[in-house]
């Protein structure tokens, strides 16, 4: 029984540079390509990476911006690559520029967290360079301040109901041209914020202008 293979960003690096045909994606499309391979006999790569994941609140015309950690086990032995990422973020802060209003309360910030609902799981097809993943999350907001009134004004969970995150993207290349299995992770989706409950007197307030469709999510993830 093989244990996880885990690789940090000098054993990437030195990797992307064993030379001509022995590339990370090169070696694993040919070991699951291989008919002698099998996937029960194949130590999984565990890629750790560390960067941002930002999202554009549609109808605040605002960005929060999360830093980001994930661990991704990518088992061997089959194309497309089969991925699961365990994805942790800090809290995010948004200015709000508009100042929408509750009463006489001009809300001036809040700060939101992404609560990921078990791994984003997915494929990695290294002959593309195409990354699907799919995640399911709920979001928090943990505190919002008034203009001149700086104490929390969320009173409860203040969460909403599990939703989906659909991503798209791709890994970074080498300068030969050939994907990098251990570089660089972008992609791109689009996230619908469903309602938020128990959030004290600012819950109608928040479902007005934190949630709905259309809202971009960018991650950008670098070898950690």
């Amino acid at each position: 029984m093989f244990r996880p293979i885990h690789l940090s960003s000098t054993t990437a690096r030195r990797s992307a540079l064993v030379g001509a045909g022995l590339t990370a994606v090169g070696v694993a499309a040919a070991v699951a390509t291989a008919p002698s391979a099998s996937a029960a006999d194949l130590a999984p790569w565990v890629l750790h990476h560390k960067g941002t994941i930002t999202t554009h609140l549609k109808t605040l015309n605002t960005n929060v911006t999360f830093a980001a950690a994930d661990t991704t086990t990518v088992p061997l032995g089959k194309l497309p690559i089969p991925v699961s990422s365990a994805i942790t973020t800090q809290t995010g802060h948004a200015s709000l520029t508009t100042g929408p209003k509750l009463g006489n309360l001009k809300l001036a910030a809040f700060e939101v967290r992404i609560l990921p609902q078990g791994p984003a799981t997915g494929t990695f097809d290294p002959t593309k360079n195409d990354l699907e993943l799919t995640q399911n999350l709920r979001l928090q907001i943990t505190k919002a301040t008034a203009l001149g009134l700086p104490i929390n004004l969320i009173s409860g969970s203040c969460t909403t109901s599990t939703t989906t995150l659909k991503l798209s993207g791709n890994l970074s290349r080498l300068d030969t041209g050939q994907v990098n299995l251990f570089g660089a992770i972008s992609a791109k989706g689009q996230l619908t914020i469903p309602k938020f409950s128990n959030c004290g007197i600012l819950t109608p307030l928040l479902n007005t202008i934190a949630t709905g469709s259309g809202n971009a999510v960018t991650v950008d993830l670098q070898p950690n």
